[in-house]
């Protein structure tokens, strides 16, 4: 092997997509969900998204509000493009799997015919959300981690099959292994929801693995009844950045 590569994605698709606009914030690209996670493609919807939320920005600056009530505009161009089309024809195809691969392919056929629908009938498949149903090792007669036991006869020889700590050298992944999460929440109670639906994207691989040329850490606190719920979040750049500065923060997968 000479180089390996993994990636993380925001693959929730339609139905886990956040709220895209709060006080002084706009969510672009994956940080919005906005990935079509059936071809695994989503710098087409970044860019248009990026285009969609500087118009956003600039009728703020006109108007000089910043709150979520002037930025819910972006919402409202967001769901006017061809994005969330997009994205609503792909809204249930990794539900279809649930129940296997052969009947996964036929859900997914079916899909296609009928524009994203399950089974060929229903809006929304039926499934639940993965941190609820998630179970330890354990529980399916593991002991350990040693992923050899999973395929009888399984064997890392460094040649045909490798173990994850020679994958992740040849990806060449930089960051400390006790580098924080990007997510801190200091409430559980106020933010149970906003806790169920980013609990996941907290263990994305920080965006400095990716870009080195520049940092910036920005922490939003929100008002009223998330006052205790914080985020900061570690974007990279690898751009310059804009000569115009506004209250806005651009938050980015």
């Amino acid at each position: 092997m000479i180089r390996y590569g993994a990636k993380t994605i925001a693959a929730g698709g339609y139905f886990a997509m956040p709220q895209i606009y709060a006080d002084g914030v706009l969510l672009v690209g994956d940080c919005a969900g906005f990935l079509n996670s059936q071809r695994l493609k989503g710098i087409h919807s970044a860019i248009k998204s990026g285009m969609l939320a500087a118009q956003t920005i600039f009728e703020a600056l006109l108007a000089g509000d910043y709150s979520a009530r002037q930025l819910q505009r972006y919402e409202q161009l967001v769901n006017g493009s061809w994005i969330i089309p997009e994205l609503r024809k792909v809204r249930n195809f990794h539900a279809g799997f649930k129940h296997g691969r052969w009947l996964g392919l036929v859900n997914t056929g079916l899909q296609f015919i009928t524009g994203g629908r399950s089974w060929g009938l229903f809006d929304r498949a039926k499934a639940e959300a993965g941190h609820e149903i998630m179970k330890k090792l354990s529980a399916y007669g593991y002991r350990g981690d040693n992923i050899e036991q999973r395929y009888d006869g399984l064997r890392f020889d460094g040649k045909i099959a490798f173990n994850k700590l020679t994958d992740v050298y040849h990806a060449a992944v930089g960051h400390s292994e006790d580098q924080p999460a990007h997510l801190h929440v200091l409430d559980l109670n106020i933010c149970a929801t906003f806790v169920r639906r980013a609990a996941l994207r907290s263990m994305e691989i920080p965006a400095k693995d990716f870009a080195r040329p520049l940092f910036m850490k920005w922490s939003t606190t929100a008002r009223k009844e998330s006052a205790s719920c914080k985020s900061t979040f570690q974007t990279a750049f690898t751009a310059r950045p804009a000569t115009l500065w506004t209250p806005i923060r651009l938050l980015t997968g």
